[in-house]
């Protein structure tokens, strides 16, 4: 089994990012070489996804600008798993004076941009990495380009060296860079099933959420189901977590009514508040 860092398009993409934002946001596909690849540039990294989840969770609420000191650049790996990271390092940047090159954030899904409450335009820069190349896994010599075949420019002719059984394989293997460490062939199919099985499951819960959407539930009940499905006390931060297609304002009207209506208790002031279920 091979265990090497095969180098990608985005590494000199992400270097120049780097000398210009600073922060840069690393989104794309779980297990196509985000967290990989960030790393080869990063002094300190965070998995903000782990066991310490908690702590971390924790730690930001007290004071996130602790925690985000530290030995620069610093990778936040699944960043949005604690939304509060991308106001943080925002406001870190602008502190700096914006000083390029401090942080790197990674995410594997679609982030609701609700969920902060700034763009980040102009402190953090977007940048989209995708599975390999056959160019990336070494599989391609890069002779033939097929962006000039596309632009119908003359592309010299070249004789590949692989099989149309090789073909196939490469096909059915795509360019997850983990299917790349098998020495035999046969070694990777249990991988692939594992991605299919994945991406089934993702498409039939992206399906169900659909279908939840065009029922067209109100407001008020997304949320009232969403209490229901709490347990213990919550926030609104909770909340918007719970019901990403809400937006703050309206998170915060339907917790105001569902109070008055007797349904919720509101304890504290200010950040510290939280609500329970009567």
């Amino acid at each position: 089994m091979k265990n090497v860092y095969y180098e990608r398009y985005l590494d000199k993409k992400l270097k120049r990012y780097m000398n210009v934002f600073g922060a840069v946001s690393v989104g794309g596909p779980r297990w196509c070489g985000k967290t990989t690849t960030c790393k080869q540039i990063a002094n300190t990294y965070m998995y903000i996804d782990s066991e310490k989840k908690k702590m971390y969770s924790e730690q930001t609420m007290f004071d996130i600008y602790s925690f985000l000191e530290g030995n620069k650049p610093m990778l936040l790996d699944e960043w949005q798993e604690l939304p509060i990271l991308w106001d943080g390092v925002r406001r870190m940047v602008d502190e700096s004076g914006g000083v390029p090159g401090q942080y790197i954030l990674t995410g594997s899904v679609i982030i609701d941009r609700k969920s902060y409450s700034h763009s980040g335009n102009g402190r953090i820069g977007d940048l989209y990495m995708t599975t390999m190349s056959l160019y990336e896994s070494k599989d391609s010599t890069g002779d033939v380009s097929l962006e000039s075949l596309f632009n119908g420019e003359d592309v010299p002719f070249k004789k590949s060296k692989h099989t149309i059984d090789d073909i196939m394989h490469f096909v059915c293997r795509g360019g997850w860079p983990a299917s790349l460490q098998y020495e035999n062939k046969e070694d990777c199919v249990p991988f692939i099933k594992y991605i299919l099985r994945t991406i089934l499951a993702a498409y039939i819960d992206f399906e169900e959420r659909v279908d939840y959407v065009d029922e067209k539930v109100a407001a008020i009940n997304l949320v009232r189901n969403a209490v229901d499905n709490k347990l213990g006390k919550f926030t609104k931060r909770d909340m918007m977590e719970l019901v990403p297609s809400l937006g703050k304002a309206t998170i915060e009207n339907m917790l105001k009514q569902l109070t008055e209506d007797g349904y919720i208790e509101r304890h504290g002031k200010g950040k510290s508040t939280f609500y329970v279920k009567k």
